[in-house]
């Protein structure tokens, strides 16, 4: 089967969104018992996320047509916060339903999206710690 890990582009149903539904996550980083999951979102709320605000600036724009075949539209993964998700229960979800893996992403939006966290002020040094983003 797939190898659920970092840099993994993950499907899963998310409870805390309005409504609930299905979204795309990249594992950022991992502790003993959790990954570390950032939202990919398919499009940038400017009433979050007003232009020049530092969150704004955490938005890293990811396009379909640069290979990323896990993606259905142009996308911005959210580097202003960490989702922390159990590991073994995204790796059963997933092991159980191949189709919630979607690939993985490539080393330059990577190196990206990681930098954006590494230096995002809106995470607390503790959970950048944990992760290991530091």
């Amino acid at each position: 089967g797939k190898v659920i890990k970092i840099r993994s582009v993950i499907k899963l149903y998310e409870l805390s969104t309005t409504p609930p539904k299905e979204k795309r996550f990249v594992i950022i980083g991992e502790s003993v018992n959790e990954f570390a999951l950032l939202f990919i979102n398919s499009n940038l709320n400017e009433n979050v996320h007003r232009p020049g605000s530092i969150t704004h600036s955490l938005q890293i724009a990811i396009n379909k047509y640069d290979g990323c075949n896990y993606l259905r539209h142009n996308s911005y993964v959210d580097c202003t916060r960490i989702i922390p998700k159990d590991k073994i229960t995204v790796i059963s979800t997933i092991t159980n339903n191949q189709d919630l893996y979607l690939g993985k992403m490539d080393h330059t939006h990577w190196n990206a999206v990681y930098t954006a966290v590494v230096g995002a002020p809106t995470i607390s040094p503790k959970q950048k710690k944990m992760f290991k983003l530091v």
